[in-house]
């Protein structure tokens, strides 16, 4: 996603909306993954709730 953002493909609303709807739906996400989120994006990562 972090390739898609810059090149103009995706937006951070975009990620962090596909981020909550995967939680929500109970998708098998990476061990550590919020660690990588914060590293890529430079924000705390969005939980099923907001």
């Amino acid at each position: 996603m972090k390739l898609f953002v810059e090149e103009g493909a995706l937006d951070a609303t975009t990620v962090r909306a596909t981020v909550r709807l995967w939680l929500q739906n109970s998708e098998r996400l990476p061990k550590g993954w919020q660690a990588q989120f914060r590293r890529l994006f430079a924000s705390d990562p969005p939980d099923a709730q907001r």
